[in-house]
C-alpha cells in the first residue's frame, strides 16, 4: 500500500466500483472548549486563553496570517491507495476515502444573573463565528472533491512509480489551490469579522 503521508489506510473501495460511485460523505465533528466571563472584556479573555491550550497545532493556519482566536476548522482526507501493475500498466486498484471536518467552537459558562443584553451579544457573536467557519468548511469540502476526482481520473502508466509522480503531482496542486482560496476568504473577511464574528 502506498500512503502519501496524511491519513491512516482505514477502508477499502474497488476500483472497478470507485468510478461509479458519488465521494463517500464527509464526516463532520463538533468539539467544545469552555470558559467562564461576566463581561465582554473578561469572555474574550478567557476565550483565547482556553482556545490556546486546547486547538490542535498541527492544524491547518494561513501562512503569514493570524488565523481565528475563537475558533478552529480542520479539514482531513486520507489518500492512501493501492496500485498494481497489470497487462496494460500500473493502475490504481483500491481506494480508501476518509474525509473529516472538525470544528472546534466556544461554549460559554453563563454567569448567574447575567445581563440579557451580553447574552444576545454572544449569541449574535457565536452565530457569525459558525458561519464563518462553516466557509472554511465548504472550501474544505471543495478539496475533498477535488482529491477524489484526480483518483477517478488517475490514468493508466507504463510504471507504478509515474503513477506515483503523477498523482502527488495533482494532490499537491489541489493542495496549494485550496491554500490560497482559504487565504483569500481571510482577507475577503477579515478574519469573520466582516460576518459580525467579533463580541
Amino acid at each position: 500500500m502506498i500512503s502519501l503521508g496524511l491519513g491512516k489506510y482505514t477502508a477499502n473501495y474497488k476500483i472497478e466500483h470507485f468510478k461509479d460511485k458519488k465521494r463517500p460523505e464527509t464526516e463532520v465533528i463538533y468539539n467544545y472548549y469552555t470558559f467562564p466571563g461576566a463581561t465582554k472584556q473578561e469572555i474574550n479573555k478567557n476565550m483565547v486563553k482556553a482556545i490556546s491550550s486546547f486547538i490542535n497545532p498541527e492544524a491547518y493556519r494561513v501562512p503569514g496570517m493570524q488565523g481565528d482566536t475563537a475558533a478552529q476548522l480542520e479539514g482531513y482526507v486520507d489518500p492512501s491507495y493501492d496500485s498494481a501493475m497489470t497487462k496494460k500498466g500500473c493502475r490504481i486498484v483500491e481506494v480508501p476515502f476518509v474525509s473529516k471536518v472538525t470544528y472546534t467552537m466556544p461554549q460559554w459558562e453563563q454567569p448567574k444573573n447575567v445581563a440579557p443584553s451580553l447574552v444576545a451579544d454572544w449569541e449574535n457573536f457565536y452565530t457569525a463565528l459558525k458561519t464563518h467557519e462553516k466557509g472554511h468548511a465548504d472550501i474544505e469540502i471543495k478539496k475533498f472533491d477535488a482529491v477524489y476526482d484526480v483518483y477517478k481520473n488517475a490514468p493508466t502508466t507504463k510504471t507504478c512509480e509515474e503513477l506515483d509522480a503523477w498523482l502527488q503531482a495533482e494532490l499537491n496542486k489541489t493542495r496549494k489551490q485550496i491554500e490560497e482560496e482559504n487565504k483569500q476568504y481571510e482577507i475577503d473577511t477579515r478574519h469573520g469579522e466582516l460576518q459580525g464574528a467579533r463580541l
